[in-house]
């Protein structure tokens, strides 16, 4: 099995948008190709910004999903073994950033996350706040477009961005 893809997911809880991400990543088999990391500790599913009925049916489906997450993950690792695995084996980096609306800051939050991607010269899709490609654009930084559609991370909806995030993820998955 290639390794096409690297996702981090380290924290000891797990946001309800960052599930429903895992959940379609998972049904498509995308994590068949995934360095993942999860944390085997993560043991609650936070409330986010999604209504409170996917609230509600995230927090029902995550002991049935959890399993399959475990099945998938790689031990956690730290970013010189990351370094190091990407080095040798290119990748594409799908990024959960720290916050997903502006509801949560009023300003684009860029954590270490995508700087670990940019420092390695890989491509990435992040799963953040609405206008995070623009704002690193107009930091100096450049993306990977157009081989890899950016559309999403202008989409308004969070719903509809992760939908389209993940056929973006799914479309590169099929490519040999």
């Amino acid at each position: 099995m290639t390794t096409r893809f690297v996702l981090l997911q380290f924290r000891h809880e797990i946001y309800n948008w960052r599930l429903l991400t895992l959940s379609l990543l998972l049904k498509n088999s995308v994590l068949d190709r995934c360095l993942f990391t999860f944390n085997p500790d993560c043991a609650s599913v936070s409330n986010d910004f999604l209504s409170a009925s996917l609230n509600t049916k995230m927090k029902a489906c995550y002991p049935e999903i959890k399993p399959a997450l475990l099945k998938h993950a790689s031990p956690l690792i730290t970013y010189r073994e990351l370094a190091a695995h990407v080095k040798h084996n290119p990748s594409l980096f799908i990024l959960f950033e720290a916050y997903f609306t502006l509801k949560q800051v009023n300003y684009i939050y860029i954590t270490e996350k995508i700087m670990m991607a940019i420092d390695a010269g890989l491509p990435f899709i992040i799963f953040g706040q609405r206008g995070t490609i623009d704002e690193l654009k107009s930091r100096g930084y450049r993306s990977f477009h157009p081989h890899i559609d950016e559309g999403y991370d202008l989409i308004e909806d969070p719903l509809l961005r992760i939908n389209a995030a993940v056929n973006e993820i799914i479309k590169l998955n099929h490519l040999s």
